[in-house]
């Protein structure tokens, strides 16, 4: 019998292009950002938080948000959320 385990994971992704950041989930960050390319090449992967705290960067920064999960985040956002959660993996 196979048993997969898969932890959701808050991934950060910048649209080179407009310069706003996508907070979203994904279990497989990778096949996600694979996904997203198929439509924009100008897409990479800032970072990834071992943990789901989707909805409450989406709150700490509704007044950032763009179109749907894209958001005009600032370097010193970026940096607040990688001192909070600086077990993820910046890139």
């Amino acid at each position: 019998m196979f048993c997969a385990f898969y932890t959701t994971k808050t991934y950060l992704i910048k649209d080179r292009n407009s310069g706003l950041v996508k907070i979203g989930k994904s279990s497989d960050i990778s096949k996600t950002l694979l996904s997203l390319s198929s439509d924009n090449n100008q897409l990479s992967l800032l970072l990834s938080i071992d943990m789901d705290v989707v909805n409450e960067l989406h709150l700490k920064y509704a007044d950032k948000r763009r179109l749907e999960d894209w958001f005009e985040l600032r370097g010193s956002d970026l940096l607040d959320i990688y001192t909070k959660y600086r077990y993820g993996s910046l890139r």
